[in-house]
């Protein structure tokens, strides 16, 4: 039974850390992501700016809803970006590791030795309530993280809205419809 047992422990253990991994792959996608729509966004408003030839400065820029519009999908790309990026970020936890035994961080300021004592020292019911513990912090922390990247992903979503709607405004206000 305690084989078993230390088998799902194991297991469950690898699906949290998996999540972590999947919210560091899919925020790093979002920056990148978001980066190239940011430079489309630039070129939006560079378009709708009433700005001529080369010149692209404040004291030509016209206000207009289309200007507006670009704007706003531009605002929110910054702050997907800064919500992912927040997401990307490793856990402060790191900083002032707690004497946690499967904590990388708690272990790389270990010397050898007193990680194999420590290891020799530990009961199984040590082990497995420290590993419980680990599982349930790399469990928050990849809460936390999704929780950002969502933030992120709705505020790319609606900024594609605004940039679509960017090139639709202007036409319109050309065509005078």
């Amino acid at each position: 039974m305690e084989e078993t047992k230390a088998a799902f422990l194991h297991s469950f253990f690898e699906q949290i850390e998996s999540q972590v991994q999947f919210g560091d792959s899919k925020a790093a996608l979002l920056i990148a992501g978001d980066a190239i729509l940011l430079a489309i966004a630039g070129g939006l408003i560079r378009m709708v700016s009433g700005c001529h030839g080369d010149q692209f400065d404040v004291s030509c820029v016209e206000p207009s809803i289309a200007l507006g519009f670009a704007a706003a999908g531009a605002a929110l790309l910054v702050l997907s970006l800064v919500c992912a990026l927040v997401a990307a970020r490793p856990a402060r936890l790191h900083v002032k590791p707690p004497a946690q035994f499967f904590l990388l961080s708690y272990i790389a300021r270990r010397t050898p030795l007193e990680f194999i004592e420590g290891y020799k020292n530990a009961s199984l019911d040590n082990l497995i309530e420290e590993a419980l513990t680990d599982i349930h912090g790399k469990a928050s922390f990849a809460t936390r993280k999704f929780r950002w990247l969502k933030r992120a992903v709705d505020a790319t979503l609606l900024s594609l809205g605004f940039m679509i709607a960017t090139p639709l405004v202007a036409i319109s206000s050309y065509l005078h419809w």
